[in-house]
């Protein structure tokens, strides 16, 4: 009868608001693990002290850099990084004599084909001055993108100590 039926409907209705209640709770919950996420990724790749670039190996452009590697690179802003490529931030030729733009496709296939790979690179500031760096490349998926991401170490100090090692053993 109607006091029935009313009753069966309260009942429903308490079950999907205790089902609504329990969903948003989840989701709550999913969107605080998003946050914090979020934060962890920021202080990986935002506040890291470490150069990182994330390298489109499409266009072979710069898409994202993190503050660290506006300083190592001696840009004004990260503006001024993005839409570069590898071979407009490095002289003409690498350490063992190939041209720059073929150095860079190959270490790029190296990376999709490996998944990572490490190589010294030399790279030119904005100033001209040359510097070195111990170069971190691999690949990762971001959505249903591949895209690549490289840490950048300054070795030019141990580079040029190296090179006077070198020369000093030849004179002796």
């Amino acid at each position: 009868t109607m006091r029935d039926m009313l009753q069966k409907n309260q009942t429903q209705i308490a079950t999907q608001k205790q089902v609504l209640h329990d969903k948003i709770e989840e989701l709550q919950a999913a969107e605080k693990k998003i946050k914090e996420s979020e934060a962890y990724n920021k202080v990986l790749f935002s506040d890291s002290g470490i150069a990182l670039v994330v390298l489109d190996p499409q266009s072979g452009k710069f898409t994202d850099c993190n503050q660290a590697a506006i300083d190592i690179y001696r840009m004004d802003d990260k503006a001024a990084l993005i839409g570069l490529t590898p071979v407009e931030i490095s002289p003409h030729i690498q350490y063992d004599g190939t041209p720059t733009p073929k150095c860079v496709e190959s270490r790029i296939q190296q990376a999709l084909k490996y998944g990572s790979v490490i190589f010294e690179w030399r790279h030119v500031h904005p100033d001209g001055s040359e510097c070195d760096a111990e170069i971190n490349l691999m690949s990762f998926r971001y959505g249903n993108r591949l895209l690549l991401q490289f840490s950048a170490r300054d070795i030019t100090e141990s580079k040029r100590i190296e090179n006077e090692l070198v020369q000093n053993e030849r004179y002796q």
